[in-house]
């Protein structure tokens, strides 16, 4: 299998390019485009897309592309749309339209001669009836359906869109949490009674001659049942390509929920820095942060530090993991690696790494112009903090990284400049 990971620069609020992971085993084989994220407020479909993404999934057999993020800005903000509703920019859009490249490039990705179907996530209102039962079941409701323009797309693959549909709905369908939740097929016939759906993605999909369907799942559950719901679509689907997968997790909402709060998730900065952002405190103070921008990546497409009018986020999704509160320095780039002494056992630690300790660290000297601080941790008269023995007991709680105290922050400095931090990790 073959695993492309986009790295991410902090350059301004709209990221430049369309960031797509590629989980491979047959490279000689079509693809299966699962997308995203298109509407900032629909964290179910976003999440569920990460999760297939993530180290959860491994695909055995065949080649899934993720793009997760479509509308990453409006994901920062849990805005359906901050320049308007992108998908409706998929027939015409205005020249100086602020979502103009990454549509653009949305539309190449999707004509790509190896992708051969679409799968695009979102989250609705209510419960979709073909009659109406109440003010949340009715026909106007999108939510818990599966959505297709038109029945049939001739001398297409995969071009009976409603039998693949029907196919997909009854394999969800076997798996309901309650019978509220049953799936139904929903048939927009968009070419002929649907104006504004003739503006969408998915018809723009099935107008390049390729299938493609979208799933809904209700914004009235939980969204670890909507994510739920979403992953029996995704795996509907691909039992259907014949694409074989792994997933590390028995499927129900409770594991659903630990793969989204996968304390493993970590954001890095510059090679310097990296923060477990499902472990750490909402405020992080006195935070190195180098006067250039800062860049960043994470294995989870979600994971972005957002800078907005002076200030720093950590974002999971739509969701603020921390705000930064930065302490600018000039960096050292010569320092790459220091000795660490881990519980009696001596390690060549590189900076920016997460180290376990059960009883205690040390940091023997690294040299004369290297200084070790350890937040939280205080003795007079020192100027660096290296060759003491520290315990877990010995560190200022208030001061570590997490609400249980047991992230701790050595820090290095050559000179006046940061050269990166190390996180001593006492948790057991």
């Amino acid at each position: 299998m073959r695993v492309w990971v986009v790295l991410f620069l902090c350059v301004g609020v709209l990221l430049a390019e369309l960031q797509i992971i590629k989980k491979e085993a047959s490279p000689e084989q079509k693809v299966f485009l699962l997308l995203s994220g298109i509407q900032g407020d629909e964290p179910g479909g976003f999440n569920a897309a990460a999760l297939i993404a993530s180290r959860h999934y491994t695909i055995t057999k065949g080649n899934v592309w993720v793009v997760a993020n479509l509308n990453q800005h409006s994901i920062f903000e849990n805005h359906r749309g901050i320049y308007g509703d992108m998908n409706r920019k998929f027939a015409t859009l205005r020249d100086n339209d602020p979502e103009k490249k990454i549509v653009e490039e949305i539309k190449e990705l999707i004509k790509n001669d190896r992708v051969e179907i679409v799968l695009h996530l979102h989250d609705g209102s209510g419960f979709y009836h073909d009659s109406y039962i109440s003010s949340l079941r009715n026909p106007k409701r999108w939510g818990q359906s599966s959505i297709i323009d038109q029945e049939q797309l001739d001398n297409v693959p995969h071009g009976d869109l409603n039998g693949i549909s029907q196919r997909i709905i009854t394999e969800i369908n076997e798996n309901l949490l309650n019978d509220l939740h049953r799936y139904r097929v929903r048939n927009t016939n968009t070419a002929v009674q649907d104006k504004e759906q003739q503006l969408s993605l998915t018809f723009f999909t099935i107008n390049q001659g390729k299938a493609a369907f979208a799933n809904e799942a209700s914004k009235n559950l939980p969204l670890r049942e909507r994510v739920y719901y979403h992953l029996l679509a995704i795996e509907a689907m691909m039992h259907y390509l014949g694409i074989e997968f792994n997933r590390n997790f028995t499927l129900d909402p409770q594991t659903v929920q630990a793969a989204l709060d996968d304390p493993s998730i970590t954001i890095a900065f510059a090679n310097k820095i990296s923060l477990p952002i499902n472990r750490i405190k909402n405020h992080i103070t006195y935070f190195p942060m180098p006067k250039k921008s800062l860049a960043y990546h994470s294995t989870n497409p979600l994971v972005h530090l957002y800078q907005k009018k002076g200030t720093y986020s950590i974002k999971y999704g739509n969701k603020t993991m921390a705000w930064l509160i930065p302490d600018y320095f000039e960096t050292d780039e010569t320092l790459e690696s220091v000795q660490m002494i881990l519980d009696n056992s001596s390690q060549q630690v590189a900076l920016g790494s997460i180290v376990r300790a059960h009883q205690s660290f040390s940091v023997p000297k690294v040299a004369d112009d290297v200084r070790v601080n350890i937040i939280g941790f205080s003795r007079r008269n020192l100027v660096s903090e290296h060759d003491i023995t520290i315990h877990k007991d010995q560190i200022e709680s208030k001061f570590t990284l997490d609400r249980n105290g047991t992230l701790v922050r050595v820090e290095f400095y050559r000179g006046q400049k940061f050269s990166g931090m190390v996180i001593v990790d006492f948790e057991q």
